[in-house]
This record gives C-alpha cells, structure tokens and sequence, in this order.
C-alpha cells in the first residue's frame, strides 16, 4: 500500500480483504472494522440483530437540530459467492494494478458505497442514474400435473404440453427453475416451472395475475400456480426539482457539471421497504463509465472513478443535512 494512497482507498482495500462471502459472511470480523472506522472518524457506532448472528451495524453523526429527519446512507456488506479460478487477482486481496483499478468482490456491489445511498448500478458511459423506485418482483411457480407412464408410449395429458403451452405464452419472461422427471424412459407426474418476473409499477398489477391465470387456465384446467414473492407496492420517489430532497442530488449533479438521469430500477433492493413507508429513497452508485460487473468475475472499480464518488457523496450528504424543515 503506497504512502501516497488517499486514505479513504487504503480504507476500502483494507475493508474488502474481509470475506463476507455469502453462505457464510465473516459478519463479526466486518463488523469489527466498521466500529473502528467509526471511531476514528468521530461517529458513533452501534448495531442491531433482527436475525442472531446477522448484525446491523449502523454510525451515527447527530446534526445541530436532532429533532429534524435523519439521512440515511445504506448498503449491505455480505457480497455474492466467487469463484477465484476465473478471477486475474484473488476475490479478496484488493490488488490495485497499474492503472489504478481495484479488483474484488464488492468493489461495485456493494461495500464501495459504504465506504463512501442505495439500490445503485454502475454506469458504461458518463451519465449517472438516479434511481426513484424498483420494479415489482413476482417469483411465480406453475405446477402442471398428469398423467405417468413409460416413455415409450404416447399418453394423453401429460404434463409436457402443459408446460409447453405455459413457456410458449411467456417469451418476456425468465424461466429460471424447472423441476420434473426422475427416470429419462419415464414420463413424470408433474412439472414445476419458476418464473421471475419484474413489472415496472406503472403496470396494472392485477390485470398482470389475471393474465397469468388465464395462461394457466388455457394450458390445462388442473395447471395451477402460485406465488414464492409477490411484491405489490408500487411507491415512487418525487423526481421533481421542486422536491427539497431529489432537488439537493439534481443540484449537486449540476453544479459538478455531471450528466445524470433518473430511471427505475430493475433490480430488487431494499429500498422498496423504506419507499413503503413513504420515506423518499434515491439510489445513486457514482460508477461512470464503469463496466457493470457486480456478481460477475474480476470486478472492480477504478481509484480515479471512486474517489470521484467520494466528492460527490460528501457534497451531497451536506445538500441532504441541511434542507430546511417543511
């Protein structure tokens, strides 16, 4: 590590050499860290266990009038599973090359923004996106039943063509799980479909489940489904300049001369349980021209691209703590 590095990019190697791999994140050993920083940096640390053994960890700075609303900077810190012979560097050395990128699962996704606001991508070219709601995720599982046999003969209603007739109808929509069979000579009682689908909130969501009924309906009358996750608040942030809030990132962004525009998200985050309560959540990842490699091998970010973040975070967190009360 170079005497010349800025602290904050020592901090965030230093905070990525910490395996929080998911099945089994080194929570504690993070945790550790996250009360040191705070620390050394005047906040005070404390955490929270909903779930024994997954801590909360959160740092508070108390402003000049407490009884404002507070700003809430947020991010995870278990990241995805690796798999390190596909990687240039190992997952979780933080190795900087030469021109300034650091490699390692969760530079992008998504300990680079806890270092630094929420449900944030990288962005491929030079315009920042700012995120003011999610897509509506519904995981849906079809169970078409029928009749067994041997797979040598022909039988009527079987399950297959219940499932053909299921996928057919849906060609924008990821089947992500099929589960039937046990022999290849016989023919099943059964196949189980799961289907991930992300419905932009604007979408009539109750036309969307009948839509799904009536293709269940039309594959066969036993066809049946159901729902694993069925989110339906459709909740969206106020991207208008006149806004106090998104009118502090607008600002920011313009004075900096950023390019920026807002958009929902694909992905699910948790910021949909904090727009649920009608709480405005903006999601900004400050990663411009940025390959998108969150979950995927050697992810990194580039030192230039986050230290460009950090000043833009720390003028945005000014812009939020001191909006007038209203």
């Amino acid at each position: 590590m170079s005497d010349q590095e800025h602290i904050a990019v020592s901090k965030f190697r230093q905070y990525l050499r910490i395996n929080t791999e998911q099945p089994n994140p080194q929570y504690y050993k993070c945790k550790d860290f996250l009360y040191e920083y705070a620390k050394e940096i005047g906040l005070k640390p404390w955490s929270y266990e909903c779930v024994s053994g997954k801590p909360i960890v959160g740092m508070t700075l108390e402003g000049t009038d407490p009884s404002l609303p507070s700003v809430l900077l947020y991010s995870h810190t278990d990241v995805v599973p690796t798999f390190p012979d596909h990687w240039t560097y190992p997952p979780y050395d933080a190795h900087k090359d030469g021109e300034g990128k650091i490699y390692g699962r969760g530079t992008q996704d998504m300990k680079n923004e806890e270092i630094g606001s929420h449900d944030g991508i990288a962005s491929e070219d030079d315009v920042y996106t700012l995120y003011y709601g999610q897509r509506c995720t519904w995981w849906v599982k079809v169970t078409c039943p029928g009749n067994p046999g041997h797979g040598s003969r022909f039988f009527e209603n079987t399950p297959g063509p219940k499932l053909h007739s299921i996928i057919a109808k849906v060609t924008s929509v990821n089947i992500t799980k099929v589960v039937g069979g046990v022999e290849t000579n016989v023919i099943p009682p059964d196949f189980v479909a799961h289907f991930d689908l992300r419905i932009t909130p604007t979408d009539d969501l109750i036309e969307m489940e009948n839509l799904i009924a009536e293709w269940c309906k039309k594959a066969g009358p036993d066809v049946t489904y159901e729902f694993e996750q069925k989110l339906m608040n459709k909740t969206l942030t106020s991207t208008s300049k006149s806004d106090a809030w998104f009118s502090v990132f607008a600002n920011v962004l313009e004075a900096e001369k950023c390019k920026y525009n807002t958009a929902i998200s694909i992905c699910g985050t948790d910021a949909r349980y904090i727009r649920q309560l009608n709480i405005p959540a903006i999601g900004l990842s400050p990663m411009i021209n940025t390959p998108i490699l969150l979950h995927d091998h050697d992810e990194y970010l580039a030192e230039n691209t986050f230290l460009k973040g950090l000043q833009l975070y720390v003028k945005i967190i000014e812009g939020l703590a001191n909006v007038p009360k209203h």
